[in-house]
């Protein structure tokens, strides 16, 4: 989760305001799960890591084999993978 982000990227890429995601950030403000998942993407955590405050062996286990599963597929189908596996963390 320590990308080296500033807030001002991590608003940026969100796409959320500085002021918005820095009251997020400090809990003096909510936030949908649209925000919760797209701050998510941004950190490459899972919503239980941010909401939580804890990254968990399983979670990370599941990253890996994700990353592990997309590496493994020709480049011109990576692009396709990572889209479909966004498009579903959206739905759910």
């Amino acid at each position: 989760m320590l990308l080296g982000l500033t807030q001002e990227q991590a608003a940026e890429r969100a796409k959320l305001s500085l002021r918005f995601y820095a009251r997020v950030e400090l809990g003096e403000a909510g936030m949908s799960v649209d925000t919760l998942l797209a701050i998510c993407d941004v950190l490459n955590a899972t919503p239980d890591e941010l909401l939580l405050q804890k990254r968990s062996d399983e979670a990370e286990a599941n990253r890996e084999w994700i990353a592990s599963a997309i590496a493994k597929c020709p480049l011109e189908k990576q692009a396709i993978a990572i889209d479909l596996l966004k498009s579903f963390m959206r739905a759910i």
